[in-house]
């Protein structure tokens, strides 16, 4: 199982300037294991197609349960209603799982 991590204030390494995003493995039963994961987390833009989106394929192992990104859109460009990423005070986000190994 999959949880997001969204930090609307950003983290301290992007100095509240940017959202932080963050996909975290929760699954209990797979505990000793890494597994290599490409996965996909956009912000779906409302008014068009011009969504913004990152891409990553990182090893999710004990200890190591969540990554993503610090900076992951600048909070100027998410507050400004004219790029259609906030339609009535709603956000919509989209993770996307392409790929799981697991690593023995």
């Amino acid at each position: 199982m999959w949880k997001l991590l969204l930090d609307l204030l950003g983290s301290k390494k992007s100095n509240g300037l940017n959202l932080s995003l963050f996909m975290k493995f929760v699954d209990s039963g797979i505990t000793s294991n890494e597994l290599l994961v490409h996965f996909m987390l956009r912000i779906i833009n409302q008014k068009s197609e011009k969504h913004h989106g990152h891409q990553g394929c990182d090893c999710f192992a004990p200890g190591t349960l969540s990554w993503g990104w610090d900076s992951f859109i600048p909070l100027v460009d998410l507050e400004d209603l004219s790029n259609g990423f906030i339609v009535d005070d709603c956000i919509m986000i989209e993770a996307c799982i392409k790929n799981v190994s697991v690593i023995y």
